[in-house]
């Protein structure tokens, strides 16, 4: 009658027992089970075998489980610093709001609104924060998701000044 027993692998050795049983086409258990049994038939004499004698079988058998399936080393290459963006300042002269061409009763793809920030902030930086205003509603749209969201011209104005203001 066999019992069972639960063990606590760290890491490693718990991915190497997953591999070698899927290569051997094994269950855990069995690979479990065979090691134990190499251990023993190894050990011939495990009456007189100590602590010191089991940790040393543990981590040869550890060396041999490593040895048999090979490691993936992966290294980051290494990046700067992210400097913080500067802080942008506009005079009134540059809000979009006193450009003739923005109408209020005209409705705006998102594309055209990133295009009215100022060209001194990121391309990125200018989308995030149209897509942001969008998605939690800080201005009017028609609803619609993605190419056929339109923006309401009166919200973009104000959102405009708000959005320049801070």
């Amino acid at each position: 009658m066999k019992k069972s027993y639960n063990f606590t692998l760290i890491q490693s050795i718990n991915e190497q027992l997953d591999q070698y049983a899927d290569e051997h086409d094994m269950t855990r258990s069995a690979v479990i089970e065979a090691a134990l049994k190499e251990f023993f038939i190894d050990g011939k004499n495990i009456q007189n075998f100590n602590i010191t004698d089991l940790t040393q079988r543990m981590k040869d058998l550890e060396e041999k489980v490593a040895s048999l399936t090979p490691t993936m080393i992966i290294t980051e290459a290494h990046q700067p610093p992210i400097e913080p963006e500067p802080i942008i300042s506009i005079e009134e002269d540059h809000i979009p709001n006193s450009d003739p061409l923005l109408n209020p009763d005209e409705w705006y793809r998102q594309k055209d609104v990133v295009e009215m920030l100022p060209s001194s902030m990121k391309l990125n930086t200018r989308k995030a924060k149209v897509s942001k205003a969008v998605s939690q509603g800080e201005m009017v749209t028609n609803g619609k998701k993605g190419g056929e969201c339109l923006i309401k011209g009166s919200s973009v104005s104000i959102w405009l000044k708000k959005t320049i203001q801070q």
